[in-house]
């Protein structure tokens, strides 16, 4: 048994090329710019953090648990191109278990094209799935394949974190990155269930503008956890996030 608490993380991939500006352009507009970033994209949303005018700064959760005592273990795929050299690397030179990230041979890795208001911290994301869609665990009927290297000693994860950002029926539980709709015999395993408010519009369905009147956010939490999701947060932008008592 390891001493540490274990996080499997199963899902994409990506390395998002970042660009913060003054405001969105419209449509057929070219504009520079405030600064460019890169961010390894895993699981969870970074894109807040100040400009920068160095490129490679790796900005997401994944990268963040070297120092801590719990054990991260990414489950996911890459392409064998100059991206999925670099993911690769970055992964491991933080102290991520890759034991469970393939590599395919031909296969683009996965990008995505993020655009960042300053002031409010709000994007637009553009990306492409890439090797993430080939993506499915060494020994899909055994937990333990999830844990990386103490994986092999049949030691399972404390905690699986999951999107939807690879194919729905080879990952089990749910922030919903690439919104689908998801059976109800989904939620009762589902521990903390992760969307933004256009992603809970379309799994409710309510209309986007619904959820800026707080009691559309807690209807819709109350809907998931009375599916069975243990505990429900809707993201919220440059306003944080909502989670119900």
């Amino acid at each position: 048994m390891s001493s540490s608490p274990i996080i499997a993380v199963v899902g994409g991939v990506n390395m998002d090329l970042v660009y913060e500006t003054e405001r969105m352009p419209i449509i057929g507009e070219s504009m520079d710019a405030l600064a460019p970033n890169t961010a390894i994209s895993t699981y969870q949303a970074g894109h807040n953090n100040p400009a920068s005018t160095q490129t490679g700064s790796d900005r997401r959760a994944s990268v963040s648990k070297k120092n801590l005592e719990i054990r991260v273990c990414m489950n996911g795929a890459l392409g064998d191109d100059a991206y999925g050299k670099t993911l690769l690397k970055k992964l491991e030179d933080h102290g991520i278990d890759t034991t469970g990230v393939h590599t395919f041979e031909g296969a683009q890795s996965g990008t995505c094209v993020v655009i960042v208001e300053k002031d409010t911290g709000e994007s637009r994301n553009l990306g492409i799935l890439g090797a993430n869609g080939q993506y499915e665990p060494h020994e899909p009927e055994r937990i333990e394949c999830l844990a990386g290297k103490a994986g092999k000693n049949g030691t399972k994860p404390d905690l699986i974190v999951t999107h939807l950002g690879v194919p729905r029926e080879r990952s089990s539980s749910e922030d919903a990155k690439k919104v689908k709709k998801l059976v109800s015999e989904v939620y009762p395993a589902v521990t903390h269930l992760i969307m933004s408010e256009s992603e809970a519009a379309i799994l409710t369905p309510k209309p986007y503008e619904a959820f800026k009147d707080p009691k559309t956010r807690e209807e819709c939490a109350k809907h998931f956890i009375d599916l069975g999701a243990k505990n429900v947060i809707i993201t919220l932008g440059e306003k944080a996030a909502y989670l119900p008592d």
